[in-house]
This record gives C-alpha cells, sequence and structure tokens, in this order.
C-alpha cells in the first residue's frame, strides 16, 4: 500500500491548525500556501508543518510600513476572533512598538460568521474611536455587511474614513452597484494589502509560464473536466474563476501560484532528501522528519518569486515575499451611467520593505491625497470683535484722561489758598498723585490686552510684545 508523504493545505488557519497537530503525531509534514496563524510557527505543537506563505505577524510589517508612508499614527483594527485575526493583530502590534512607538492602535474581535447584532456592536465601537483608518482582517463574507453598517454610521463611503481590507477581492472585484447607491460610495476606493503571487513588475518567469499552463486547460474541453473531476463539487464549476486564469490575466492574488510553489518545493524536498541519502529512484518511503527538515532548508525561484524558508518554523521568510497594494475604483469601460463595475488596480508594491508606487492611489474621496488621520479640532479662539476692542480703547483713554486731569486739578489746588485747596492739603496731595498714577496705569492696561492672534497675523510678534508688557 502506497502512503503519501506529505499533505497539502488548508486555506484557514482554523483548519490547518487542529489537523497540523494530528499530521505531526503521524508523522506526515503538512504544507500550506494560504494559512497564516502564528501559531503554526510553533514546533513543539506543529512539528512538520511548513509553508510558502508568511506568517501573519510577518505580513503586518506590510500594512504597517504603508500607515508610516502616510503619516497615520492612529489605526483602528477590526479583526477576526481566531489564529488568524489574533495572529495579526498581535504581530501588527508588535512591529508597531519596534518602527512606530507612537502609533495608537485600537482592536475589536468580530467573530467569523458575526450577526447583525456584533457587526452593529462592533461599527459602535470604531465610530468612538474617532479613527479615521480602519484596517478590516475579517471573513470576506463579512466585509460588505460591516461596510454597509459602517455607511449607515456614517465611518464608511462618505469620503471621511479609508477602509484597508484583507480579501477585498472576494467582495469588490467585478462587483456591480447602481451608480450613487450606499454599495457605490462604500466600495469606491477601498484597498487591500497582501502578498503578491508574481504578478508583480509584469510578473515572473514562472507566473507567466504558469498561467500559460492554465490557459492551456481552455484547448480541449476534456482537459479541464478531467481537472475538475479532482475538486469537491461545489467547486467544479466555480474552478478558474476567482482566480481569473481562464478568462483572463491571473490575478495578483491567486491562490493557484502559492499553492503550486508549496507542491514544487515538497517535490523538491523529496528529490534532496533521497539524493542525499542515496535511495533508489523506487524508493517509496520517505521520513517525514528528513522532508520537513530538507523543505525547511530550500530556497528556490518559484512561481510567486524568490522562496525563502525559516530553517526552524518551515514558513517563508519575509524578507523573500513581495507585497502588493490593491486598489478598487470604478472600471469605466464596463460601467454606464445607471450602473457602475468594479475593478481592481495594483498601484503600489512593497519590495525590500519599502513602498514603491507606480500609479496613484484613489482614496474614497476620489482623490490621491492622504487625509489626516483625526478630525481637525474646531477650536473656538474666542478673539475680541472690532466693537468689543473699541469699546475698551475708548474706556481706556477715558480713564487715562480723567487719571490726567485729577491730577492736574490736584496740582493746581495744592498751590492755591482759599477753602478748596485746604481740603487738598488735608487730603496729603502726594497721596492723592499715586492715586491718579495707579488709575493711569491700570487703564493703560487695557491696550495690551486688546491685542491678540486676531490683529496680530500669523507671526504673533505683537502678541508676544503685548503679553510680556502687561505684568509691567
Amino acid at each position: 500500500k502506497r502512503l503519501p508523504c506529505a499533505i497539502f493545505g488548508a486555506v484557514r488557519s482554523a483548519v490547518s491548525v487542529p489537523t497540523a497537530i494530528i499530521s505531526g503525531i503521524r508523522g506526515y509534514p503538512q504544507f500550506s500556501a494560504l494559512s497564516t496563524s502564528d501559531k503554526l510557527d510553533d514546533k513543539i505543537q506543529y512539528p512538520y508543518f511548513g509553508r510558502t506563505d508568511v506568517a501573519e505577524g510577518g505580513q503586518a510589517i506590510s500594512v504597517l510600513n504603508l500607515y508610516i508612508k502616510w503619516g497615520v499614527k492612529r489605526v483602528a483594527v477590526v479583526h477576526v476572533d481566531d489564529d488568524f485575526g489574533n495572529s495579526f493583530i498581535t504581530g501588527f502590534r508588535r512591529v508597531a512598538e519596534l518602527y512606530a512607538p507612537d502609533m495608537t492602535i485600537k482592536s475589536f474581535e468580530l467573530p467569523y460568521n458575526p450577526s447583525p447584532e456584533q457587526i452593529e456592536e462592533t461599527v459602535q465601537l470604531l465610530k468612538k474611536t474617532q479613527f479615521r483608518y480602519i484596517n478590516a482582517r475579517i471573513s470576506s463574507s463579512a466585509n460588505e455587511p460591516l461596510l454597509k453598517k459602517a455607511y449607515e454610521e456614517g465611518i464608511a463611503g462618505n469620503g471621511l474614513y479609508n477602509w484597508i481590507l484583507d480579501s477585498g477581492k472576494v467582495t469588490i472585484h467585478n462587483a456591480v452597484a447602481l451608480r450613487g447607491s450606499p454599495r457605490h460610495q462604500y466600495f469606491n476606493g477601498i484597498i487591500d494589502t497582501g502578498i503578491n503571487r508574481g504578478s508583480a513588475e509584469g510578473g515572473t518567469a514562472g507566473f507567466k509560464a504558469l498561467e500559460k499552463g492554465l490557459k492551456s486547460l481552455l484547448d480541449d474541453s476534456r482537459d479541464l473536466e478531467y481537472v475538475k473531476s479532482f475538486l469537491p463539487p461545489p467547486f467544479q464549476e466555480s474552478f478558474g474563476a476567482a482566480e481569473g486564469f481562464l478568462e483572463g490575466p491571473m490575478s495578483g492574488s491567486s491562490h493557484a501560484a502559492p499553492i503550486y510553489d508549496a507542491v514544487i518545493a515538497a517535490g523538491l524536498a523529496a528529490c534532496n532528501v533521497t539524493s542525499t541519502k542515496g535511495l533508489p529512484a523506487t524508493e517509496s518511503e520517505l521520513s517525514g522528519q528528513d522532508l520537513f527538515a530538507t523543505f525547511a532548508q530550500m530556497g528556490f525561484d518559484g512561481v510567486t518569486g524568490r522562496v525563502d524558508f525559516d530553517p526552524i518554523t518551515g514558513s517563508r521568510s519575509p524578507s523573500s515575499a513581495i507585497y502588493h497594494l490593491l486598489n478598487y475604483v470604478e472600471d469605466e469601460e464596463r460601467s454606464n451611467k445607471t450602473h457602475v463595475v468594479f475593478k481592481e488596480e495594483v498601484p503600489a508594491f512593497m519590495i525590500d520593505g519599502e513602498w514603491r508606487e507606480n500609479a496613484p492611489i484613489t482614496f474614497n474621496d476620489g482623490t490621491s491625497e492622504v487625509i489626516s488621520d483625526l478630525f481637525p479640532v474646531d477650536v473656538n479662539t474666542n478673539y475680541l470683535s472690532p466693537g468689543m476692542r473699541a469699546g475698551g480703547l475708548v474706556m481706556c483713554v477715558l480713564v487715562l484722561l480723567q487719571a490726567l486731569g485729577f491730577s492736574a486739578w490736584t496740582l493746581k489746588l495744592a498751590r492755591m489758598s482759599g477753602p478748596a485747596s485746604r481740603v487738598v492739603k488735608a487730603s496729603q496731595p502726594l497721596f492723592l498723585y499715586i492715586i491718579c498714577a495707579g488709575a493711569f496705569i491700570m487703564g493703560s492696561s487695557i491696550i495690551p490686552l486688546s491685542v491678540d492672534s486676531g490683529t496680530c497675523g500669523e507671526s504673533g510678534a505683537g502678541c508676544d510684545v503685548a503679553c510680556a508688557s502687561f505684568p509691567w
């Protein structure tokens, strides 16, 4: 009886986690192309798990670098409450502490299949943050219900907020909406980030070859039906639609590319084991431990680009991956006056840790301008009105004139003789002069108090002088 040498899959980390425990106990390596939970790097629990995708914690650096490039310091994250989502937020906080310690991150959890009540509660919490950049790492089926509720609450689709999704392609690419409808508003300008599967900068040689090979299935309907026969019935009809390789160019988000690399990596590892140990070509048994160890030490040029592995965890090294930014905008060629069809554009790639734009990014407000991460604070400066300032200066003049007038009156009567002068002399002219001087100084203080930024302009030099002169 021929036994398998490895197990491939799964897509969701929540599925790979339990199966990797069992496969490890049985001694079978398990290689995934799409499960990204950091938990799977634990070699005590999952001794033979490897992947051609980057662990979620490693992918978080691409999102962080994007926010750093935009100057964003406040981010709200809503993530699915499973191994995938929890790994992302943990990794995101970890890299933020290292590279953006002044960034504020507020996170909220959603189940994989959230109820309307749970979505409403999460939207209310997002709204309270007043953060204008929201990152959603949730199930693709929950994307639109969350965006719809966010639109109703005024935190999506109005040009005042920017949303970044993890699986926007499934929801938005080729989606149709009535022009001007809520769906049109909240889908427009959505951003999606992830690992590019080989299409970056014209595509790798392997990506082009795989795309050509898959398209060749259309040359003979029997070939296509034969490949479909290996799939479960629910997936046979949709085969190729999500990948795009049967009707047009293969998507940079294609699942086919990393899965192909996973199979090839396992095959190369098996070849290396047999050649190293000198096993005959007919030898059918491979040690799972040897196969995984060889897999983790490998490096090769695959469909998705250079593929290097962490020799301890067996996960793809983050530095060997290329990341892309997907932007969902109106497809003007397929849209009309009443309906909007959305398409996927790829305006930026992150290569060697740096985001490089090859086209403008369209945000939800329809522009390429990066908005601030908080709303501008509406400050009431309470500047003096012209009438108030004029009234104060008039009172100032009256006080000064009266102080001078009474000083002159005191001086005059102090030099005269008669009943009036005796009253002034009895009241001590020096004391009366001091009262007049105090009234004069008090009245003159109205002058610097009447100066504010409304009269000094942007320089503020006059305000500094007025403020310093008041105590004197």
